[in-house]
């Protein structure tokens, strides 16, 4: 019945969710709780999952609180996802997954050097990882240093040439600063290759354009972008600074004052204030 339930987690998951639901009934293991818990996350029952996440990690088993701290920090509830994690170091303190859990929460909670340091001890035990090469990347990023994140980024790509999240990064940067945009272009297009229907790399490809000044080509992808995702204030904002250099000034501001009211951190939520005033 594991074989199946593991089988069906992605291409059904309502019908994992039955089979594990059926699995706990017949043996109360916290590998069966998890196993229901994550069928639960895919079918978008958050709450219920952590019902069971809990119940794995009652139990004693280490994955439960990997899974759950993901849980948590998906949710946003970063100050809980961060004591589940200290809990499960003190139970597993050289446990692989929770510690890169913990890096990216650091990164997340703008405590970059800390995580620098967990991402260069994990790369030791495991150095073709490209995913630990992105979140340093991230984390160098978060201090300003954008050659060393760029460097990172890099390396992330030779070991993966697969790995978009990489490429559209490093496009995403460039086109922030305005510089080799023509290569920013190339990299977000190989990003998109692998995920086409990725909002954040439609965004990052029609910000190029609006950064090359090639207003008509750029907003036609950020439109499609927001479509894809209608509640990310980074591309509510870029709509809304091309409509306003296209001189439509309603739109732009309805989009500015959409972005407005999903931006949490207050120097993002200046910067758009600043462009209503």
């Amino acid at each position: 019945i594991k074989r199946l339930i593991l089988y069906n987690m992605s291409k059904n998951p309502e019908t994992s969710e039955r089979l594990s639901f059926l699995l706990t009934e017949k043996e109360k293991s916290p590998e069966s709780y998890l196993l229901l818990g994550i069928s639960k996350e895919k079918n978008k029952k958050d709450d219920e999952a952590e019902k069971y996440y809990r119940k794995a990690i009652e139990l004693g088993l280490d994955e439960g609180f990997v899974r759950f701290g993901w849980l948590l920090f998906k949710n946003e509830r970063d100050d809980e996802c961060l004591m589940v994690i200290e809990e499960g170091l003190k139970r597993f303190p050289d446990d692989f997954d929770l510690l890169v859990l913990y890096g990216v929460l650091l990164s997340q909670k703008k405590e970059h050097q800390r995580a620098i340091t967990i991402f260069k001890d994990l790369i030791k035990k495991m150095p073709d990882d490209d995913y630990l090469y992105f979140q340093l990347a991230v984390a160098y990023d978060g201090l300003l240093n954008k050659s060393w994140a760029i460097k990172y980024l890099y390396k992330a790509i030779r070991l993966n040439p697969k790995n978009s999240a990489s490429y559209n990064y490093i496009g995403y940067t460039w086109a922030e600063e305005g510089k080799n945009l023509n290569r920013a272009i190339k990299l977000i297009e190989k990003a998109l290759k692998i995920e086409p229907d990725n909002p954040a790399y439609i965004d990052s490809l029609g910000w190029c354009y609006y950064k090359m000044g090639s207003l008509d080509l750029a907003l036609p992808l950020l439109l499609k972008a927001y479509n894809l995702k209608n509640d990310d204030p980074v591309i509510l904002e870029h709509i809304g600074d091309v409509y306003n250099d296209k001189g439509m000034k309603n739109e732009a501001e309805k989009f500015w004052h959409l972005s407005l009211d999903k931006f949490k951190e207050e120097k993002d939520k200046e910067r758009v204030k600043k462009k209503l005033e």
